[in-house]
Parts: structure tokens; sequence; C-alpha cells
């Protein structure tokens, strides 16, 4: 989902339409510029807004840059859940309290009602945040992030036909914005598009909030690997991006890296040191090592663009291939991924669906086995709590079941890798990688997406999974 980005032109028409005096529009351009620049504090912007509202409590262009730097300030939370359910609605309540008192000076615009639109998506009123995204589209067919958040808005509604008709309409447009362009990459995802995903995916490089890790990256003095032929006796770190689950599934990648340069090194969060130090060849260091001397280097996430893969080409091979051999009677289960992904509350089940799910195991004499880790006491209910110390031990014990059932985490991942069957129950909206109807996924051939009809809606999912474990253990 496109994070609520501050839109320049209205605070600036009204302020050259509403007369302030010479000291007084000096300090409202000078926050204008901070919200423009991503460097700025946030703090100091709210408060010259602040200061300007109390001597201008009419003024419309102090009211939208307001409700923009709430916007700002919310977006900046990424990543942290209590900020974000706490202080962070109160932010968005503001910007929809400052947005609506500006509606007669710019109900005419589709940036306000983007952003209009984005507030109440983030407080997850998605049929407001529709109607507002169409609006959007219709006074400005050509303002693609509106396009992009009616298609996501849609998708999360379960509206899937509306959804490839609004992203489609924004692919259709020329659009020079990065930002636009990095989230048409997941729209792309969805859509099962890849080659065009990957390539619009490299837009990341030119985000300020991508900023930090491609500078840690040239601090290594290396050069970006763009899947050029390089000399003998080269070297190349691959970059850690984003989670746990991310790493286990590019290092599929590893294999094609070593037949291209004489020593690869991929850089892993520190859970999955020691699983993939046994799964890989290469060298394998945590995030934080300093990196033997090298060459190139290479983000994860563009493994799949700089090596050219298509559908056919993103599965590999079994990591490591668990014991295939003998009925086991164990069923690993799964049901809440970390709580600061973002799309953790869709794609987390309560608790008691697996309960539900172990007393159905019980049912057909078969162990349920919690993998699942740091949940409280009270979520286990029935199943013993795990001592996993990092991702292999997580592997030791999935090796020892017949299958696995989870919702997205990185352990769907381990398993799938390492050809244990997952029955992965999947939340409406999904994550990009698994598109958006098929129970099969080019990721991976033994992962079964068990997919939620409706938005909410585990019962129908739990109930699936029921059938297939009947059949599973019965035939």
């Amino acid at each position: 989902m496109t994070i609520p980005e501050p839109f320049r032109g209205p605070a600036r028409i009204s302020a050259r339409a509403y007369p302030l005096r010479p000291e007084d529009a000096a300090a409202l351009k000078h926050a204008l510029y901070q919200l423009e620049d991503p460097t700025k504090s946030v703090g100091d912007l709210a408060h010259t807004i602040h200061r300007l509202g109390l001597k201008y409590p009419d003024h419309a262009g102090l009211h939208y840059a307001a409700a923009l730097s709430r916007l700002r300030a919310y977006a900046l939370a990424e990543g942290d859940v209590d900020l974000r359910t706490g202080l962070g609605q109160q932010w968005l309540a503001d910007a929809d309290e400052h947005l609506q008192a500006v509606l007669d000076t710019y109900g005419h615009a589709a940036t306000y009602w983007y952003n209009l639109g984005c507030v109440r998506l983030a407080q997850g009123n998605k049929e407001d945040a529709r109607r507002f995204f169409t609006h959007a589209c219709e006074i400005d067919p050509q303002h693609g992030p509106s396009w992009l958040n009616l298609g996501h808005t849609c998708l999360a509604m379960n509206a899937v036909e509306d959804a490839w008709m609004a992203w489609s309409m924004a692919l259709s447009l020329p659009s020079p914005d990065p930002l636009v362009t990095y989230d048409t990459a997941y729209a792309l995802m969805i859509m099962g598009r890849w080659r065009e995903a990957f390539a619009a995916y490299e837009t990341r490089r030119r985000l300020d909030k991508y900023r930090d890790h491609f500078a840690r990256c040239e601090a290594w003095g290396t050069k970006p690997w763009a899947g050029e032929p390089v000399p003998r006796g080269s070297t190349i770190i691959v970059a850690h991006e984003q989670g746990l689950g991310d790493a286990v599934q590019c290092a599929r990648w590893a294999r094609a890296l070593q037949s291209a340069f004489d020593h690869v090194v991929f850089e892993v969060p520190k859970p999955a040191v020691r699983l993939l130090r046994q799964w890989l060849t290469c060298e394998v260091i945590a995030v934080g090592e300093t990196p033997p001397p090298a060459e190139y280097h290479v983000p994860a996430m563009s493994l799949p663009y700089v090596l050219g893969a298509g559908a056919k080409d993103l599965w590999t091979d079994y990591l490591a291939p668990a014991n295939p051999f003998g009925r086991k009677n164990r069923v690993g289960l799964v049901w809440a991924g970390s709580r600061s992904h973002a799309n953790d509350a869709a794609r987390s089940m309560p608790a008691y669906y697996a309960q539900r799910l172990a007393d159905y195991c019980r049912h057909l004499h078969v162990e349920p086995v919690a993998l699942q880790m740091d949940r409280p006491d009270e979520e286990y209910g029935t199943l013993s709590r795990p001592t996993f110390a990092d991702l292999a031990d997580t592997a030791d014990a999935i090796a020892s079941c017949d299958l696995v059932i989870s919702v997205d985490t990185s352990v769907v991942h381990v398993a799938a890798s390492m050809g244990v069957p997952v029955f992965m129950a999947t939340a409406i909206p999904p994550d990009s990688r698994w598109g958006i109807s098929s129970e099969k996924t080019p990721w991976y051939p033994r992962l079964h997406l068990i997919r939620q009809p409706a938005p909410g809606d585990w019962d129908s999912v739990i109930v699936e999974i029921e059938r297939r474990l009947s059949v599973w253990f019965t035939s």
C-alpha cells in the first residue's frame, strides 16, 4: 500500500490566496519546504504550523499543511506498532479534522481526496477510502497514486476485478514519480507479471526509505552488480533486505551466483545464520558483521531482477529436503507473525483457531506441534511452547512433521524450502508474492494457499484445512 505522501500544490495555492504578515509568510514557506524535504524534522514542522495556526485559525493552507504533517509522521512510524496504534491514531484523527476543515477550498483537487482516502484507509475504513480514491481518479484520471491505492483498497475488500482495473489504469500512465513506479511493482507481482514487477521494484533505490540501506552497501567500497560478466576471482556480497522469510526465500539464488563468482557472501539476520550455513555452500554472515573484502554487492531483493528470473525461474530446488520416508503423524502449527509487520493484523489469526486445529489433529490421532514463537503463554493452551534458539531449531522441528499449517511467516519459507507440505492460511489482502486467486504458487511446489473467501473469514479457512487434514491422515 502506498504510504501517504505530502502533495505540495494545494498548500502553496492557499498561501498565495490568503494574505499573511511578511514574517509569517516566510515561516509558512519554510514549513512547506520542510514538508517536502524528508530529511527535515517532523517535530519542527508541526511546531511551526501550530504556531501559525494560532494566529491564522481560518487559513486553509495551514490546515492542509497540518494534515499532511500528521500523515508524514504516521508514515515515518512504519514498523512501530505501539506508536501507530497509540499516538498514531490521534495523528490520523487530527489529519482528518484538518482536511474536513478545508473541503470547500480544496474539494476540487484530486490530491485532497487522495490524502483523505489515505487517512480513512489507515483507520481501517475501506468503504470511505475506496469512495475517496475513486473520486480522486474521477477528478484527475492521470493521478497514479489514487489508482494504485484504489486497487489496494479494492483488493482488501476482495473486489478482485475492480483491483485489476485500477492497477491496469495506473500501469497505463506515464509515471516519472519513483514512488508510484515502486508501488506499481507490488501490483505487477499480484498480477503475476514477474519480470515487469522485478524491474519496477528496482526504483526503491531512489526512495528515501531505502537510503540508509543502499548507503550501507556503498560503505563497503564495493560496486553494485547488475548481472554483467565479472573477472575471475571476484567476490560479491548479498546485502540482506526485509525479513527472515525473505532471507530464506532469496537463498535459492546462491547457486546461480556461485556460477558467476568465485566467492559469494550472503548476509542474513542472525536467527537465519546457522540454518543457511547448513543449507548453502557459500559464506553466510550475520547482519552487522564486517564482511570480507569484496568487489561487488547486490541487494538480496534485486537478485531475481539481475538474474533475469521470470515465472518459470522462481522455483529452483529444495535447499535441504526433509526425510520423506515414513509417516510421522505430527503437524506443525503457526498462527501469528511479527507484530511489526505492516499487514500483521490481517495475516495473523486468533489463537483459538490454533487450539481448534490442535483438537482436530488429536481427533485424527495426530500430534499437533507448536512451531509458533514469541506469543503470550495463554495463546499456547494445550500446546507446548517451543524453545527454539533460531531458525535451525525450527527447521529440525519441521523435519519431524508430516506437514505444516501456518499463516504467512518465515516458517512457511523454511518448511517449503525443505519440501515439507504447507497449508498456508492466507489472508485478504495477501502478500503480493502470493497473487490473488490460485492455490498454487511458482515460488514453492508443495505450498498450498488456503485463502479467505472474504476479509477476516478465518472460519472458512479452518474448515477447509480440517477437511484436508481428514483426507491426508485417513487415506
